[in-house]
Parts: structure tokens; C-alpha cells; sequence
């Protein structure tokens, strides 16, 4: 068995953690929007607000895709 396979079935029998992270994100995306409205273009807090925003879509994505990939991998089982 492959190293990757092992660790898929790892992520995948853990799934209800991917669904508080998902969670998570999601709060955390609802609480940046807060700072999304305050925050100006000339701020110095900007670049910060960001890569935060890149960093909480990025882990989104990452997150729900996972999740996804384990619900399929489980209905072709």
C-alpha cells in the first residue's frame, strides 16, 4: 500500500473533524468580514487582512474539498 493511500484513509475515517474545520472556517470567514469593512486600502493593517483572506478561501477550498473527496471515495465502497 502506498504512502498517500495511507494517509487518505487516515483523513477519511476522521471526517467528522473535517466538518468542525469546515465550521470553523466558515465563522472565520463571518468574522473577517467585520475587518473587511473597516479596514481601507491605506491602512497599515491591510496586508494583513489580505493574506488572511487568502488564507481562510484557501483553507475553505482545501477543507471542503477533502471532505467531499472522502464522501465519494465512501459511496463507491
Amino acid at each position: 500500500m502506498r504512502i498517500h493511500t495511507l494517509i487518505l484513509d487516515q483523513i477519511c475515517a476522521s471526517r467528522k473533524r473535517l466538518q468542525v474545520l469546515i465550521a470553523l472556517v466558515i465563522a472565520m470567514g463571518l468574522l473577517l468580514t467585520i475587518s473587511i469593512v473597516t479596514v481601507g486600502p491605506n491602512d497599515r493593517a491591510y496586508p494583513v487582512l489580505v493574506f488572511d483572506i487568502v488564507l481562510v478561501i484557501g483553507s475553505f477550498a482545501l477543507f471542503t474539498m477533502t471532505y467531499w473527496y472522502c464522501i465519494r471515495r465512501s459511496m463507491r465502497e
